[in-house]
């Protein structure tokens, strides 16, 4: 026999599920916003990852020319305090007054 208890049961069971998985389905798509954000973020993140390593490979970069432009600075400031010192006008002078002498 089908009372109406079981009547009323099976259509709030029916409308329950219904309910429950347009619930979830609300869920879902609140997740999948939510996934998409982080997606976004993430991408964000990289972007700004690659132009920081882009940077700083341009410094290492910059740095390395520096080094290798102040060692030519100090090779030639080497040369030309050799070059102060007179060793080379002392060397012309006694050549010259040798000649001179003899």
């Amino acid at each position: 026999m089908v009372t109406a208890k079981a009547i009323v049961g099976t259509t709030t069971t029916g409308t329950t599920p219904a309910g429950i998985s347009s619930l979830s389905t609300e869920e879902l798509i609140k997740s999948m916003e939510e996934m998409k954000l982080q997606v976004l973020e993430l991408q964000k993140v990289k972007e700004q990852y690659v132009t920081l390593e882009q940077r700083y490979d341009l410094s290492k970069i910059n740095f390395a020319e520096k080094v290798r432009e102040i060692k030519g600075l100090e090779q030639k400031v080497k040369s030309l305090e050799k070059d102060l010192t007179f060793d080379k006008p002392l060397e012309n002078i006694k050549n010259i007054l040798w000649i001179n002498i003899t």
